[in-house]
C-alpha cells in the first residue's frame, strides 16, 4: 500500500474546508471516492483523500490506530498530497501544518502505527 499521511493543521476556517470539498485539484479524487461509493469526509469532518482501492485499507488502519480524527485533520496518500497542499496554499490564510506522519500497518503483526515524517 502507497503511505498515507495524517496533517493535522493549525486552523481550519470555513475556507479551509471550502477549498478541500470544492477545489478544482481535488475534484478527481472526490469525484472517484463517491463514484466508489466511498466517503472523502468522515462523520468527524477530516477528510480522506486516498484513490479507491486504497480506502477501506486506509480507514481500517485508522480505526487500529484508533485516533480521534477531527476537523483539522486531513488523511492522503503521498501521490496526493501536492494537491491538498496546493488547495490549501492558494487560501492566503495562516493555516499550518502542526503534526505530520505516516500511517502504517506493521507487515504481518495486524498492528498499526502513527510515525513522525522524517524531512530528508
Amino acid at each position: 500500500m502507497e503511505r498515507a499521511l495524517l496533517l493535522e493543521y493549525s486552523r481550519c476556517p470555513p475556507e479551509f474546508h471550502y477549498a478541500l470539498r470544492k477545489g478544482a485539484l481535488l475534484e478527481q479524487c472526490r469525484r472517484a471516492l463517491v463514484t466508489a461509493k466511498r466517503s472523502w469526509e468522515l462523520p468527524s469532518r477530516a477528510k480522506v483523500f486516498v484513490h479507491p482501492h486504497q480506502f477501506e485499507e486506509t480507514v481500517d488502519l485508522l480505526d487500529k490506530l484508533d485516533l480521534v480524527l477531527l476537523k483539522q485533520h486531513v488523511v492522503v496518500v503521498e501521490s496526493l498530497e501536492h494537491k491538498v497542499i496546493a488547495s490549501l496554499s492558494d487560501l492566503g490564510l495562516n493555516v499550518n501544518i502542526l503534526v505530520q506522519g505516516f500511517l502504517q500497518q506493521a507487515a504481518g503483526a495486524g498492528r498499526a502505527a502513527a510515525c513522525p515524517r522524517e524531512e530528508g
